[in-house]
This record gives structure tokens, sequence and C-alpha cells, in this order.
């Protein structure tokens, strides 16, 4: 029967891109710990093992449908090799106008961007300006006048 020991130098194989499904090494050690190791030895692993891999054709096995009624699809449409490129270059055309339509609307984005802070340059100073008038003594002066042509206005 294995021990802690023999178990700590076993190193478990694995095919390249294997999914770990449950660490080997553990799974052992609790088995030596509980006393079961010699009635389960190898065949408790095995079957584990052999479980994830039949999961594993499962799914293989639609992926391969999935692509299988692809193919279908494709060769009931019927297509030649001509035509399949021919649909090609024009699915090609119609994307590079689309580039070019998004190129264009980049354009006008990037020229409407500098209008709008321009825009913005034009308020600060305007507000700036305002300001500037509101806090003159003239403008202070001429407060009573200017309220007393609202009235008149009114």
């Amino acid at each position: 029967m294995p021990t802690d020991e023999t178990i700590n130098n076993y190193e478990a194989y694995y095919y390249e891109g294997t999914q770990i499904e449950f660490d080997e090494k553990l799974a052992y050690k609790q088995a030596i710990k509980n006393g079961v190791f010699d009635i389960f030895a190898n065949s408790f692993f095995v079957e584990a093992s052999c479980e994830n891999f039949e999961t594993k054709i499962d799914l293989s096995k639609q992926e391969l449908e999935q692509i299988s009624d692809n193919s279908k699809r494709f060769y009931e449409k019927d297509y030649s090799k001509k035509d399949y490129i021919s649909e090609l270059q024009n699915k090609q055309i119609e994307l590079d106008k689309k580039e070019k339509e998004f190129q264009n609307y980049q354009i006008e984005l990037d020229k409407k961007e500098k209008e709008i802070q321009s825009l913005k340059s034009q308020v600060d100073i305007l507000t700036n300006n305002l300001k500037t008038i509101e806090k003159s003594k003239s403008w202070k002066i001429t407060k009573p006048l200017r309220a007393i042509n609202k009235v008149i206005k009114k």
C-alpha cells in the first residue's frame, strides 16, 4: 500500500491541452488516509477520467453536427466557386463604401468638435466681457437710469 511519502513523489501525466477536473494527488492521499486505496486502486480514477472524456466526446459530437449543419446550409444555396467569390467581392465593395462613409463622418465629427471648441471659447470671452462691464463704475452709476427705463417701457 502506498504512503503519503510515495504519493508526494507521484507526478500525474496529462496530455497537452487536457483540462484537469480533480487533483489526483489529493484524491490518492484521501484514499490512503481513509484506508480505502486498495479497494479503489486505479479503477475509480480511471472511471473519473473516462466520465470527463465522454463528456468532451459528447461536446465534440455536438460541435461536429453543428459544422455539418452549417455545411449543408451552405451547399443548399448551390453556390459555385465563382458565385461565392463574386459575392465576397460585392461584400468587400460594400465594406469599402461603409469604411469611406465612416471616415467622412469622422472628418465631419472632428470639424464639429473644433467648431464647438471655438464657440465655447467665444462664449467664455463674451462672458468675461459682460462681467467686466457689470463690474465697471459706469454700469453701477447708470443702474437707476436702466431701472427707470425698464418701468417706462412696460
